[in-house]
């Protein structure tokens, strides 16, 4: 479980990095709520995992 969450994680850095660079304007008005959304996702994630891992 501990790697799979590892690796959510990873793959958030790796879509906000992307998105940073990507972005044409980096103010935190635009930037934030592409962010935000990002990082929901990734906490639904882990917590998905997490139950996978108490329910085995």
């Amino acid at each position: 479980m501990e790697t799979i969450i590892q690796q959510i994680c990873i793959n958030m850095v790796e879509k906000v990095l992307k998105t940073l660079k990507e972005s044409k304007n980096l103010s935190l008005d635009i930037i934030t709520p592409e962010i935000r959304e990002e990082s929901n996702n990734t906490c639904l994630s882990i917590v998905e995992e997490y139950i996978k891992y108490v329910n085995l």
